[in-house]
């Protein structure tokens, strides 16, 4: 293997990473302000991000196959926590009567994520499981033959 490629492979991998962190974000932000309206469809938003994130992962982030499974599987678990650390920030703000971002702040990452574990319920953790397979199986598929081509054609 020459070291260019070897480099080329290590930079693609790092971006990949990057890449589903920043998606997985937005996906937690977004599903965290839609379980603040609509609450009783709170847990089931996790199929929607498992969706989004499979597709996500599958056409922008890489279109390998077993690196994209476990992005996607990653990402959708990533949502899911930040989605929980946004929310009990936002009860905490609430509760104590500060600003949210002054809240979070204060807080920090380890109280967040401390409470967010307490916070969660079974019906959350499930719908984050079902989520997570869909996801894995939306990146697992194969794509359009313009993919394919793409995959097969790349210089090495």
């Amino acid at each position: 293997m020459r070291v260019e490629s070897m480099w080329s492979t290590g930079l693609r991998t790092v971006l990949a990473v990057l890449y589903m962190i920043a998606v997985a974000l937005a996906l937690g932000a977004v599903w965290m302000a839609l379980s603040m309206r609509v609450y009783s469809a709170h847990a089931w938003f996790a199929l929607v991000a498992g969706l989004a994130m499979g597709y996500a992962t599958r056409a922008w982030i890489t279109p390998r196959r077993n690196t994209g499974v476990a992005l996607a599987v990653v990402g959708t678990f990533l949502a899911m926590v930040y989605m929980a650390c946004l929310r009990v920030g936002l009860q905490l703000a609430a509760v104590m009567g500060l600003g949210y971002v002054h809240t979070l702040k204060t807080a920090g990452i380890d109280m967040l994520l401390a409470f967010a574990r307490n916070t969660l319920d079974m019906r959350v953790l499930v719908a984050t499981l079902i989520g997570m397979a869909l996801a894995a199986w939306i990146a697992w598929r194969r794509g359009s033959s313009r993919e394919q081509a793409e995959l097969t054609h790349r210089a090495p």
